[in-house]
This record gives structure tokens, sequence and C-alpha cells, in this order.
């Protein structure tokens, strides 16, 4: 499937305290502190197979949203911009329809 994913160098800044599950997961509660020089990438990426409680869904239309931008977007020090939780890399387009054609 074709993806708009966010790609990015981890780099926590000194100041940062990276919690045991940040640094196990690399899912950061805080991207503007961690992850460096992001860029974006349209690209095929592997057709997902759905868990027991998981439902693939064909998406018809995706926005691209304010936050997803600010992911993508960095300050002079090379840091993104994004304050939220974000890790990378990251298949971008958040807001989306679409119709189930797989069940778990």
């Amino acid at each position: 499937m074709k993806a708009l994913t966010l790609n990015a160098e981890w780099s926590p800044k000194p100041e940062y305290r990276l919690s045991d599950r940040e640094k196990e997961t690399r899912k950061i509660k805080n991207g503007f502190m961690v992850w460096k020089h992001p860029s974006l990438d349209l690209g095929n990426v592997p057709d997902p197979t759905p868990a027991p409680d998981e439902v693939i869904l064909e998406i018809a239309a995706v926005g691209i949203c304010g936050s997803d931008m600010h992911m993508y977007e960095s300050g002079d020090d090379g840091y993104m911009l994004y304050p939220g939780y974000v890790t990378a890399p990251n298949i971008l387009g958040h807001e989306f329809a679409g119709r189930g054609v797989e069940v778990g």
C-alpha cells in the first residue's frame, strides 16, 4: 500500500529525561525533545495483517492535518516542532474514511 511516512533521527536532548517506556518503545511523549531532522517519504509499505481484535480498512480518502505537519516541521535546532506523542517512522494521516475489508 502507498503511505506518507514521517522519518526522523533519534537524538534526545540532554535535558530530556526519557522514561523506561520511552526508551523501550521509542514512543515519545514530547516529540520535539527527541526527534531531529524530520523528513517525509511517499512510498510503498507492506500491507498489514490484522490481529484478532483488529479490522483492516481500505482507505478511500485521507486528510493531512496540522499536527501531522508539525511533526514534519523543524526549528532552527533541527528538532521537530510537534510537542506531543510521536514515534518514528510514523505513517501520517489519522483523519480518514474508508470501508472494512478484513477482520482479524
